[in-house]
């Protein structure tokens, strides 16, 4: 493991989400290191995924996997924003 910024030793999962029915991409890296437009960008297509899921299922119902998709790209969209924080926290 290599150092990470202020935190020492940090290494966390970091879940690239090109296609929930493909299931996740992980890679181990330094939350640090991730360029926060990168963050941004991931946050705001994962947004626009979750507003498509939204009218989808008030117009048309959704899956139980639709739905189970939609908690999991809630989930990232939350540790994304903490993400964002720590880093801001760190400069």
């Amino acid at each position: 493991m290599e150092p990470c910024g202020w935190y020492g030793t940090v290494v966390e999962l970091v879940v690239s989400v090109d296609n929930f029915s493909s299931g996740y991409i992980v890679q181990a890296g330094c939350v640090m290191d991730r360029d926060p437009t990168q963050l941004r960008s991931e946050i705001s297509q994962l947004i626009k995924k979750q507003i498509d899921a939204l009218g989808k299922e008030t117009f048309g119902g959704a899956t139980d996997a639709e739905h189970r998709e939609y908690l999991q790209r809630q989930t990232r969209i939350d540790e994304l924003y903490g993400d964002l924080q720590r880093l801001k926290s760190a400069a």
